[in-house]
């Protein structure tokens, strides 16, 4: 599908109580810490600098190859494309940061199943191997495979869309992060952004969406979860807000919040 356009409405939870994972730079990764060993600075609920997930990304050793792969998966239209640019810019290693998205590699509308093939095949075995990788972006017009694209030995490498955060991923991936945004909302977002066209296939890859997520438990996965569509004051460039006390993806519940801007 054509990827989602940028929305200006996301924020961050950390799970509670995640122990930490291996020992990396200074031992730990400092965003999966349990919410209570954050700094006292860092509280839920308020505010924070998005460079504050980039530095996580920084501090974290290579697991793919050379590579710091971060994968932002959740379902259609719930802020997977807003949060990978904007943390690729926060990175502040662009152009040493490519966003690959799936959309590029899903074969047409049922194209989910087989998609994580394609990536491991073209991008993923290639970077763990210490080479560069190539993939073929989907003409969704067309109908059909068109022009390769290269894929570098970056210092990092954000992946997002539906599936990039299968669990063959965990080895290599230093950071897995679930958007989610309530079901009548991503609709409308989905309707707008392809003038109407994203309507007839919606309920056939939402299903295809929940069958995947249950057999990946992608969202349980997760290292982060990030509510695509809060509603609490920020600065959506440059922030994100932390939330602790909860396990459970933000916006599971279909009711739709008004997402305020800070002023």
């Amino acid at each position: 599908m054509p990827r989602e356009a940028p929305n200006d409405h996301v924020y961050v939870v950390i799970r509670r109580g995640r122990p930490p994972p291996e020992s990396r730079i200074c031992g730990t990764r400092p965003s999966l810490l349990p919410v209570t060993d954050l700094p006292g600075s860092l509280r839920p609920g308020v505010p924070h600098p998005l460079a504050y997930v980039a530095d996580v990304v920084h501090a974290a050793r290579p697991r793919l190859g050379t590579v710091r792969l971060v994968c932002i998966d959740g379902p259609a239209c719930s802020g997977k494309t807003t949060l990978a640019s904007r943390l690729a810019r926060a990175l502040d290693l662009v152009p040493a940061v490519q966003v690959l998205h799936m959309d590029d590699l899903y074969e047409g509308w049922d194209g989910l199943p087989g998609v994580w093939e394609r990536l491991e095949k073209w991008v993923l075995a290639p970077l763990r191997a210490g080479r560069p990788g190539r993939y073929r972006r989907y003409d969704w017009q067309r109908g059909e495979y068109a022009e390769w694209h290269d894929v570098p030995l970056g210092l990092a490498l954000i992946v997002e869309g539906v599936g990039s955060a299968d669990r063959p991923v965990d080895a290599d991936a230093v950071l897995k992060v679930w958007v989610d945004a309530p079901t009548a909302l991503r609709f409308e977002r989905g309707v707008a952004r392809d003038n109407g066209g994203f309507g007839p296939y919606w309920h056939g890859w939402a299903e295809a969406e929940r069958v995947h997520f249950a057999t990946e438990r992608t969202a349980e996965r997760a290292d982060l979860l990030v509510d695509g569509a809060p509603d609490v004051a920020y600065d959506p460039e440059t922030e994100v807000v932390l939330l602790g006390g909860t396990s459970r993806p933000a916006g599971r519940d279909g009711q739709r919040r008004s997402p305020v801007s800070s002023a």
